[in-house]
């Protein structure tokens, strides 16, 4: 009797790790590149958010986040402790804005706004104020053929 039952447990836990069942795939969006996104692009405004949030990413990496490391590696040199100090309480501020701009412009948020934004025709108050800003700068640019 401990036999088949032990046989028929087997079974079903095999057939269950070997079955073919399509499980919803998750999608990783930190391995989306840019150009996955602008496929979901519908429209100039839509454009002008994606283009939004990797520009604040990419400026919160170059120019806020990177003074930190060259900070500790002053901190840690003796002669140029001094320098190291001012220079910490400038660049620790900055990093935590960056690690914060970071965080509110992720890329699973941009993937959140583009398919609401794809169904309802609407875009978060924040986002709108500054999508609206990007598109007046955008009609401004002289377009030279």
């Amino acid at each position: 009797m401990k036999k088949n039952a032990l046989f028929l447990l087997s079974l079903f836990i095999s057939l269950s790790l070997f079955s073919q069942i399509d499980k919803s795939e998750k999608i990783k969006y930190r391995k989306l590149p840019y150009a996955d996104f602008k496929k979901l692009s519908v429209n100039d405004t839509s454009s002008a958010v994606i283009d939004l949030f990797f520009d604040k990413k990419d400026n919160a990496i170059y120019n806020q986040m990177s003074l930190l490391p060259l900070t500790i590696i002053l901190l840690a040199i003796p002669p140029a402790h001094f320098v190291g100090v001012g220079s910490a309480a400038i660049s620790v501020p900055l990093f935590i804005n960056g690690s914060y701009t970071l965080v509110k412009y992720r890329k699973k948020k941009l993937y959140m706004v583009l398919t609401e934004y794809k169904q309802t025709q609407n875009l978060p108050i924040w986002v709108r104020k500054k999508v609206n800003r990007r598109l007046k700068n955008y009609e401004l640019l002289p377009i030279n053929y």
